[in-house]
């Protein structure tokens, strides 16, 4: 990925609030990974740099910290799939945004993906009226439903649509695609292309 995109996504990434200033940094890992996260969200970088040396940097200060950062490759397993599905990055943009557009307070959506479709509709009265979307999904295994603010699944497809565009065509099998892992209903769910890692929160809807 362009490494200024890179920069505006770990910006939206990281904690815009002064509670907790290690969230606004970035985290240069001593396995050579770079992670970012505000608790909600989170994004994993592998093999960004060479580990020699281990920091974290604030992403509004900027400047170097060595305050303990959060284990982010601990929450961003996924280890047990119990559904994963590829994505046309372009058709799930599309399918998504209307619920980022149309809701207030805090927006909630719950994804029904399963027999190669995905079902997205609107839930807890957060929109101004109801939404529901559908679209086939070609590659895909089990089933899942999950609820997830839709503002984050919005941000994740971005970075996602950054990180593809920068991988050289030829080494690629496929363009414009991303791979979502769900372990469980209550679990991270985690958006992948190449050697970049995305990893939403699900929402409790009862």
């Amino acid at each position: 990925m362009n490494k200024n995109r890179l920069f505006m996504h770990m910006k939206k990434v990281v904690s815009h609030f002064e509670a907790r200033p290690v969230l606004q940094c970035v985290n240069y890992n001593k396995n050579g990974n770079l992670y970012a996260t505000d608790s909600h969200v989170a994004v994993r970088v592998n093999g960004f740099h060479d580990g020699q040396n281990e920091f974290s940097f604030n992403m509004f200060s900027m400047k170097v910290t060595d305050a303990t950062y959060p284990d982010v490759e601990r929450l961003i397993d996924v280890p047990e799939i119990i559904c994963e599905a590829e994505f046309a990055i372009p058709s799930f943009m599309r399918a998504i945004k209307p619920f980022t557009e149309k809701s207030r307070l805090t927006p909630s959506v719950k994804m029904t993906i399963g027999n190669n479709l995905m079902i997205i509709e609107s839930v807890n009265n957060s929109f101004d009226e109801e939404l529901k979307v559908e679209f086939p999904i070609s590659d895909i295994e089990g089933e899942i439903v999950i609820s997830a603010n839709p503002v984050y699944i919005l941000q994740a497809l971005e970075f996602a649509r950054d990180a593809d565009a920068g991988i050289p065509a030829k080494e690629k099998k496929k363009n414009g695609v991303v791979r979502v892992k769900f372990g469980s209903p209550i679990r991270p769910f985690m958006f992948t292309v190449g050697d970049y890692d995305y990893l939403v929160t699900p929402q409790r809807t009862y």
